[in-house]
């Protein structure tokens, strides 16, 4: 939704979802799948300590994981 853009919604919701769900499935890996050109994505998943390897899925869309060491600093 565009009137939501730029407004730290989708920042709020993920950090919200991330710092709920890692203590409770510790060992689940955590993934973001984003297209290359949707940099704000990319910018905000790397806010939220994931990192872009180069890996892309079937679809070619970049995949950003959570690594373990990095959901201790999210607690």
């Amino acid at each position: 939704m565009p009137s939501a853009w730029g407004r730290g919604f989708a920042g709020e919701a993920a950090g919200a979802a991330l710092d709920f769900g890692c203590p409770l499935s510790p060992d689940t890996a955590v993934v973001a799948l984003i297209r290359e050109d949707n940099t704000s994505s990319g910018r905000l998943a790397e806010r939220l300590c994931l990192q872009a390897g180069g890996d892309r899925d079937a679809a070619g869309r970049l995949i950003y994981r959570l690594p373990a060491t990095a959901r201790l600093t999210r607690l």
